[in-house]
C-alpha cells in the first residue's frame, strides 16, 4: 500500500514557542523568576489545589513551569501538574518568565500558602 500526499514540508510547520524559546537577557544574565518550595500538605498537590495553581498561573502571559524530580511541566496544564504526583515533603521549583513574571510568581506563591501546600 502506497501513501501519497503525506509529505510535510518542515518549513510549513509552526514550532511551539517552548521549542524556540530563547531567554531574555539583561546584561549577562537571564531574566526570570525562580523559587523553590517545600510541600508540607499531607496529601501533596492533589486535584483541588492543582486546579487552583493552574488557575492562578493561567491568569498571566508569562510562561510558568513547575519542576519536580528532574521533570518540568507547564503549570497552566492540569494534566501536566497531576502527572508529577507531587507528595508531602517534596521540593519543587516554580519558574516564571515573561512580562508579568513577578506578578505570576507572587500569585503562585500566595496560592501555595493559602491552600496550605507550602509554608
Amino acid at each position: 500500500m502506497a501513501l501519497t500526499g503525506c509529505l510535510i514540508n518542515a518549513q510549513d510547520q509552526k514550532t511551539p514557542r517552548s521549542l524556540n524559546y530563547q531567554p531574555k537577557l539583561k546584561g549577562d544574565r537571564s531574566i526570570m523568576e525562580k523559587r523553590e518550595f517545600h510541600i508540607t500538605a499531607e496529601t501533596g498537590i492533589h486535584a483541588r489545589p492543582a486546579t487552583l495553581l493552574v488557575q492562578a498561573a493561567s491568569k498571566f502571559n508569562s510562561e510558568v513551569s513547575l519542576q519536580y524530580q528532574d521533570k518540568s511541566v507547564n503549570l497552566k496544564s492540569i494534566m501536566g501538574v497531576m502527572s508529577l504526583g507531587v507528595g508531602q515533603n517534596a521540593e519543587i521549583t516554580i519558574t516564571t518568565d515573561g512580562d508579568d513574571e513577578a506578578d505570576a510568581m507572587t500569585a503562585v506563591a500566595e496560592t501555595l500558602k493559602k491552600e496550605g501546600l507550602s509554608d
